[in-house]
């Protein structure tokens, strides 16, 4: 009579899979992993190809808790109790289960390199170097926030995203020409692939954009089926609408569809991070810190030009680069117009790493207790795959200094400080309408300042909060107006405050915005920090 209660496990005569448990799972996945890598390790060592021998980081690290948690686990009382049951149950066939995982995931990986290959990755060879001329139509800016006058064309960058992913670069108008931008590209002699830009103007003043798709144009070209290019190729373009088009009689290249553009497949996506544009969320679009730093005449608008220096650990030591969003008050910003992964800068694993960038006054009205709230998204990155993405964030008060704050985070020790650049001509007064020590009193005056909706000559106005300078510390309560860019002026020039200070004094005790306009109105210089009565 067959023993009822075995004291081992048995592996079943009539099947290769019987009662697997979550231990056999987990064995038989791991061992298969290993055998099909030590398979590729010895392939790759025969044909003397690159070696495989180290493995990825994340593996290693899962392999090892995993692995050592059953090692572990193996003398506590759980892994005692559990045993006592699963000895009693017959067990797979390790020895048919492990080869014939293997080779589940050797067809597997077979058939991921096969729709791989559907998608051609050009080489050098593979390329043809074109000379190309375009132009392009532009909506006439707004007086409000243009950056040239509109007899100029603006400068532009683009930003290559096929087949090799590029950082902006600068293209500058050429006078005289019906063509005026040119530039020289590299297109792919395959007409399966394409080549693919994205083109912005140079922003040099901030606004926000709600339908905001992160280019102006898009530059969409492929090579033509049987067309041996010339030497020294030409090729002609006229951009509107969002798309960049060939001229007609063009005969190297021809234009692709958007939808297509960027290669890939549903199984492998080569456009790393590529948002779609009706999932791009609005936000400000500025200028980057090197336009800043180069315009000469920005007579009265200032930016705070921030720092951060970051020593990464050893958690993101693998990365090769990295990018970085920009947040205020949880609202995107977009640097020159571009997705933030579109500009990638290099990453040194054991040294302190730098990147600045620059804000303007945007929409800065002291909304949590008179300070904005500032945060930045660092995703660290080995070729295309995240290896880390870290938050940092912290207060920043409009027009002024940001003292230096330190971080320690996952990713390392973060120092993140600001600097204003004074304008040439800096708009140096503010019109305060009331004061208190209250930070609550100060904040509850300023949604009730605006939702009374008052209108001064023409514009919407709204109240800032300024945090103290000065001990004892008062809550300045300034008006501002809101331009039609979106962002908030409460600095102006000595005649421009004058008037705002008569239309103000004019409407203290009148209504539920009036209300808040105290009697004692005042003239606040910035720069002396001295105060006058509004005359």
């Amino acid at each position: 009579m067959p023993d009822p209660k075995p004291n081992r496990r048995t592996t079943s005569a009539t099947g290769t899979w019987n009662n697997p448990t979550p231990l056999d799972c987990i064995f038989i996945l791991f061992a298969s992993v290993l055998l099909l890598l030590l398979v590729f390790w010895l392939v790759q060592t025969i044909r003397g190809g690159k070696d495989v021998s180290v493995l990825p980081g994340f593996l290693t690290t899962t392999a090892s808790k995993i692995w050592g948690s059953i090692i572990l686990g193996g003398g506590t009382a759980l892994s005692a109790a559990a045993r006592k049951w699963l000895d009693a149950k017959p067990c797979a066939n390790y020895l048919i289960c492990i080869p014939g995982f293997t080779v589940v995931l050797l067809l597997l990986f077979v058939g991921v390199n096969f729709v791989m290959g559907l998608v051609p990755t050009p080489s050098a060879a593979e390329l043809h170097h074109f000379r190309i001329h375009f132009n392009a139509s532009f909506e006439k800016p707004k007086a409000a926030v243009a950056a040239q006058p509109s007899s100029e064309l603006p400068e532009l960058k683009f930003a290559v995203r096929s087949p090799d992913p590029r950082d902006p670069l600068g293209l500058f108008p050429k006078n005289g020409d019906p063509y005026p931008y040119w530039h020289e590209i590299d297109v792919p002699t395959s007409p399966k692939m394409a080549f693919v830009a994205e083109i912005n103007r140079i922003r040099t003043a901030s606004s926000y954009d709600p339908q905001f798709n992160g280019y102006d144009f898009q530059m969409c070209l492929k090579s033509v089926a049987g067309k041996a290019p010339a030497e020294n190729s030409l090729v002609k373009l006229s951009c509107s609408g969002s798309t960049c088009v060939p001229s007609d009689g063009e005969e190297n290249v021809r234009s692709c569809d958007s939808s297509t553009a960027l290669p890939g497949t549903w199984l492998v996506p080569l456009a790393h991070a590529d948002t779609p544009a009706d999932k791009v969320r609005p936000g400000w679009v500025v200028p980057s810190l090197d336009t800043l730093d180069k315009m000469t005449d920005r007579e009265r608008v200032g930016y705070t030009r921030f720092d951060v220096q970051f020593t990464p650990s050893a958690k993101v030591a693998s990365a090769d680069h990295y990018y970085y969003s920009l947040f205020v008050n949880d609202v995107p910003v977009y640097v020159d117009g571009f997705l933030p992964d579109r500009t990638r800068l290099s990453f040194t694993p054991n040294a302190t790493n730098n990147f600045s960038f620059a804000l303007e006054n945007l929409n800065f009205t002291g909304q949590f207790d008179g300070y904005e709230r500032l945060r930045l998204e660092v995703v660290f990155l080995r070729g295309d795959t995240e290896v880390q993405r870290q938050e940092v964030e912290r207060t920043y008060i409009a027009l002024r200094d940001a003292p230096g704050v330190d971080m320690k985070t996952d990713a390392g020790a973060f120092h993140w400080s600001g600097t204003y650049v004074v304008p040439k001509n800096e708009n140096r007064f503010e019109v305060l309408v009331s004061s208190t020590p209250n930070v609550r009193k100060a904040m509850a005056a300023k949604h009730s300042f605006e939702s009374a909706q008052l209108v001064y000559d023409g514009a919407p106005l709204t109240m800032v909060v300024r945090p103290p300078l000065r001990v004892p510390p008062f809550y300045g309560l300034a008006l501002a107006l809101v331009l039609p860019s979106k962002q908030v002026q409460f600095t102006f020039d000595q005649q421009d405050a004058d008037k705002l200070c008569s239309w103000a004094k004019a409407q203290a005790g009148k209504g539920a915005g009036g209300k808040l306009i105290g009697a004692d109105l005042r003239r606040y210089e910035v720069a002396t920090r001295g105060y006058a009565p509004c005359k």
